[in-house]
């Protein structure tokens, strides 16, 4: 896969807060992650730099954890990925070769500068409502609690 497990929990765990009833407020880690079937404390790192940059609120206590910070319809894909992954993410060479460019291409260059565009394309074009408004639950690996 392209993206990171961390990206990918973190993706995972955004819509997880998108399909929630906005009246519902802030929901628990610990559900998120028992629901996802992801790491607690990984989860948590992940989280927090979705919250850090401003896409989750946080709240401690006993009714605390995490909500979208902006409306669904206000965040896309790409941004997720682009805080998780970094914004070179895309920038960077298929190959992982640090001097590849324009004028000392690698073998994939033009093939990846295609690709690349289409899937930024494709990570930008819609935003998390819509995407969460096409995914069966199950592809979110949840579960009904003392189910597995």
């Amino acid at each position: 896969m392209l993206l990171s497990k961390r990206c990918l929990y973190g993706l995972r765990a955004t819509l997880y807060l998108v399909i929630q009833p906005e009246e519902r407020g802030f929901v628990s880690i610990k559900e998120i992650a028992e629901n996802l079937r992801v790491p607690f404390h990984f989860l948590t790192k992940v989280l927090q730099d979705l919250t850090q940059a401003g896409m989750l609120s946080s709240s401690r206590g006993v009714s605390g954890g995490v909500k979208l910070a902006r409306p669904a319809r206000e965040l896309d894909v790409l941004q997720v990925i682009e805080t998780l992954e970094g914004e070179e993410f895309f920038r960077g060479c298929v190959l992982g070769f640090r001097k590849c460019s324009g004028k000392n291409p690698c073998a994939l260059h033009d093939q990846w500068a295609v690709l690349r565009l289409q899937i930024i394309d494709m990570f930008s074009s819609e935003n998390l409502a819509e995407i969460a408004a096409r995914i069966e639950v199950e592809n979110l690996r949840l579960f009904e609690p003392g189910r597995s």
